[in-house]
């Protein structure tokens, strides 16, 4: 999992320094720069899995809207310090890349582990080495210019033994599901073939359903029927040249009906996207989620976060999300697990609620609301969301600085 990560000139954040759970949820004013944390973690993720352009393709984005527009000279750099819990290891992971005729190179890159440095590259120098565990030798790394992570090299089949630590990191982000930009309308277009993801915004789903096992598709089922009794099943339908598009059967008094996939409500499209996330090929890595409960009825949250707590469980992933909603924070962590006497900086519960906002210099700053001693004893009273809902802003930020 994640424990921490520093991000430095990337979009609405400019320097930002937050640490994470296993559970973790991100709060705040609009435009503070919640979804581009999840963007600065997404683009991680294409440094050592993708590439660049397909990061910048997939979200329409070019690189000048990568660049932080806070600071007074701009800079052509975007840098991330990422202190990661893998295998039972604490590993960090330093990495630079900077901009030169439209396209992104790898300026630096530094893995360490235990004291050790696994992994240490600068362009334009010759000392650039990897560190082999199995012949306990530093193996040069060729010269020249990257235009990715020297982790992305990394077979991690073949060289985990001999780069435990680089594969670690690999694998942990090729398992990561980014659903940032999760769309009932991409998810109502539908995809050709089978898939083992959901897609960045869930345009798989149909074609994700439809290669599970039926035991599994029962179980999805069940689930969704917890939010909606008249659901009968998922239906993943193939048209003409393999398109799979989402269906489903409703039940009343008796009777099925069938469902198309331009006829299913968007809030039960998100539903039946965050109930499939319990299928996922692998576990381990993380679940990005925005705004989840968008097109979600109230009543629903609850239920919700109990089964993305149950999945952050059984397939040993970390769960990243940002909400506007007071009341689903009330579900999200349980008050009667917080210790009350503990400074939960040093002592963090598996879940967490950050708080983004912005200083007086414009900078982003995250603070976990349980930090503060003062809304901590709020706890014994008053539940999370209504903590957040009967302060303002200021108040939060005023109690989390004092």
């Amino acid at each position: 999992m994640i424990r921490s990560i520093k991000i430095e000139n990337f979009k609405a954040l400019g320097g930002l320094t937050m640490t994470f759970t296993p559970f973790t949820v991100l709060i705040g004013d609009n435009s503070v720069g919640k979804t581009s944390v999840l963007q600065a973690i997404a683009f991680l993720k294409s440094c050592c899995t993708s590439t660049f352009d397909k990061f910048l393709d997939e979200r329409n984005l070019s690189t000048d809207d990568l660049f932080s527009k806070l600071n007074g000279v701009r800079t052509q750099k975007l840098s991330f310090s990422t202190t990661l819990f893998l295998a039972g290891k604490e590993i960090q992971w330093d990495i630079t890349v900077y901009r030169e005729k439209g396209f992104f190179k790898l300026k630096a890159e530094e893995v360490s582990f235990d004291g050790r440095t696994v992994l240490f590259y600068t362009n334009g120098k010759k000392d650039s080495y990897r560190y082999n565990a199995e012949t306990n030798d530093r193996e040069p790394i060729m010269a020249g210019t990257y235009g990715n992570s020297i982790i992305q090299i990394t077979d991690t089949v073949k060289q985990s033994a001999s780069y435990p630590e680089l594969s670690a990191i690999k694998t942990f982000f090729s398992n990561m599901e980014t659903l940032d930009m999760l769309s009932p309308k991409n998810m109502r277009s539908g995809s050709r073939g089978e898939s083992s993801v959901l897609g960045l915004s869930g345009e798989r789903i149909g074609a994700f359903i439809k290669r599970l096992p039926d035991s599994s598709q029962q179980f999805l089922n069940k689930d969704i029927q917890k939010f909606n009794p008249a659901f009968s099943s998922v239906a993943p339908k193939v048209k003409e040249k393999d398109l799979v598009l989402l269906d489903t059967r409703e039940t009343y008094g008796g009777k099925t009906v069938n469902v198309s996939s331009a006829n299913i409500s968007d809030g039960l499209l998100r539903i039946i996207a965050f109930c499939s996330l319990r299928f996922l090929e692998n576990s381990g890595g993380a679940i990005l989620l925005d705004e989840i409960e968008d097109g979600i009825n109230n009543e629903h949250l609850a239920l919700l976060v109990q089964i993305l707590r149950q999945i952050q469980m059984e397939r040993n992933v970390q769960i990243i999300a940002t909400t506007h909603s007071t009341l689903l924070l009330d579900y999200w962590v349980d008050k009667c697990k917080v210790d009350l006497d503990v400074d939960q900086s040093e002592t963090p519960s598996p879940e967490s609620i950050l708080l983004l906002y912005r200083s007086k210099a414009g900078n982003a700053v995250a603070k976990n609301i349980f930090d503060s001693p003062s809304i901590r004893d709020k706890l014994c009273y008053m539940y999370p969301g209504e903590i957040v809902q009967n302060m303002t802003n200021y108040e939060l930020q005023e109690a989390l600085e004092g």
